[in-house]
């Protein structure tokens, strides 16, 4: 009997361990409890989950002891709202019903977990647990992009509305300005109503650089000299308990960016940096090359430029929304919560990609990846000088959808000595063309228009049913559409809403005597 009872308990445990071996090649973990509710197995993949797995998954101990362990350790992030016992008795009430419903569980060292208990034939329960961090990260990445995408859509749109009504007003605000006041008081009322229109616009330019949209003039730049030039004016200003400290190789990659945007973004990641270190620390700007495929390179042959800093750090939910306009943790006192979106906008508008990571207590950093230059672009000028004079007979086409903006337009172009006719749809412009072309110099056009001829698809008409006749373009919002639109060699200028009315008048001039 002895020796048949040793025989059987060889064969248990040898069946126990082609169980666990078998079990341990799954890619998921098991724990397995019997009818008494004791832990009978445990497969290696919660073992390498969890840190403290030893003093947590015992053989012999109850689901609730090892759930309190975990609890107990710190090994689980508890919901919010929720204390010790509440997490501990829902956990055991679902292990216990043991009806294969799923939960999904983080972990403090950023690991997320699929949960699900079924019961077995014997009586006892399996719990499996499925590691998912992966796949959570790319869903929420997903998820992240689609609601930037919408956001950016949104402020885009809005960003173009607003620029229209500005356009308006500060087009009827130079007029007003022009008319002579006996009261010296209604000149100062211009000038202040004219710097809050021009502050306005300031804000829509971040929502344009935010949703992608704003005009850049991209060049060869030197990166270094760029960063040496961004950083020049801080070193004496941020005080002597922060350290600036720069590392820049002499042979660093060329890229074709708009200098003054990405001196702008070193300058806002810089003073973020510097809020976050309310009592000192150190901002570190590091350059360097990437070759494709190698590091965590994420474009073909970047630039990688790297602000770094000491300070207080985010917390997962704060880090997740750190790019979206509006979103500040400073108050409103501190402004409209748009640099960083700003920033994002820019790179992404520029061919690369920005990166952040931070930790709370620790830090954070910002890699921005712009790829390497390949062929150097002709720098763009926003204005092209204007002649010292004009002709004042010319006659202008003005096309917009907007009535208070054409009429506004119309005006000023008829008080700068221009004959103006007005057409509300590229259609129309094209019906006015037909029956009086050859009075007309100049077509003014607002790009964003509705129906199927746009201000784009009435440029090409334009140029090539009357080649003599100029054409100038004018919208909310401007962007990589006008760089590739001017590489058609169709002549055409692009004047960014709203303008003041000498702009137009420059503008204007250089376009007719193109």
């Amino acid at each position: 009997d002895i020796t048949d009872r040793k025989s059987a308990e060889l064969e248990l445990a040898r069946a126990r361990d082609i169980l666990s071996d078998a079990a341990d090649s799954i890619n998921y973990g098991l724990t397995l409890y019997d009818r008494d509710g004791r832990l009978v197995l445990t497969t290696r993949p919660f073992y390498e989950l969890y840190p403290n797995a030893d003093k947590i998954f015992v053989t012999g101990r109850t689901f609730e002891q090892g759930t309190r362990s975990i609890v107990d350790i710190g090994e689980a992030i508890l919901p919010s709202g929720q204390t010790k016992e509440q997490v501990i008795a829902e956990r055991v009430a679902q292990h216990k019903r043991a009806d294969g419903t799923v939960t999904v569980r983080r972990f403090p060292n950023g690991r997320v977990l699929q949960i699900s208990d079924h019961p077995t034939r014997s009586g006892g329960i399996i719990t499996v647990g499925t590691d998912i961090t992966e796949q959570t990260k790319i869903e929420e990445q997903r998820r992240t992009s689609q609601r930037m995408e919408a956001i950016g859509r949104l402020t885009g749109g809005l960003a173009h509305d607003l620029n229209n009504y500005f356009a308006v007003i500060m087009g009827n605000l130079d007029m007003l300005a022009e008319i002579p006041h006996a009261d010296p008081e209604a000149t100062k009322l211009i000038a202040g109503a004219l710097a809050g229109v021009e502050r306005g616009a300031s804000l829509t330019h971040s929502l344009l650089a935010f949703s992608q949209r704003q005009p850049l003039a991209p060049r060869m730049v030197d990166m270094g000299g760029s960063v040496t030039k961004a950083m020049a004016p801080l070193m004496g200003t941020f005080g002597e308990k922060i350290a600036i400290e720069c590392a820049i190789p002499p042979d660093l990659w060329p890229v074709n960016v708009d200098s003054e945007q990405i001196e702008s973004a070193i300058l806002a990641l810089a003073n973020n940096a510097k809020e976050a270190m309310p009592g000192g620390g150190t901002i570190t700007i590091a350059l360097r090359n990437l070759s494709a495929g190698s590091d965590d390179a994420l474009t073909a042959d970047p630039v990688l430029i790297e602000v770094r800093d000491t300070g207080s750090g985010m917390k997962p939910e704060i880090l997740a929304q750190a790019f979206e306009p509006f979103f500040s943790t400073k108050g409103a006192s501190h402004g409209a919560g748009l640099g960083l979106s700003t920033v994002h906008g820019f790179v992404v508008q520029s061919g690369g990609i920005i990166r952040m990571t931070s930790e709370v207590g620790r830090g954070t950093t910002v890699r921005i990846y712009l790829p390497r230059a390949a062929v150097a672009l002709v720098a763009t000028s926003g204005q092209a000088k204007a002649p010292a004079s004009a002709s004042h007979s010319k006659r202008i086409l003005v096309v917009d959808d907007n009535e208070l903006v054409r009429t506004t337009v119309a005006e000023q172009l008829v008080s700068l000595g221009y004959g103006v006719v007005e057409a509300e749809s590229g259609a129309t412009a094209v019906i006015l063309l037909e029956r009086e072309g050859d009075g007309i110099d100049l077509v003014f056009s607002d790009i964003v228009m509705p129906g199927e001829l746009d201000g784009y698809g009435l440029a090409k008409l334009v140029h090539r049913r009357w080649p003599n006749i100029k054409i100038l373009l004018t919208s909310g919002f401007t962007g990589g559409e006008v760089d590739a639109f001017k590489e058609q060699s169709l002549g055409v200028s692009v004047l960014r809403k709203p303008y003041r009315k000498a702009e137009l008048a420059s503008t204007v001039r250089a376009a007719l005597a193109t």
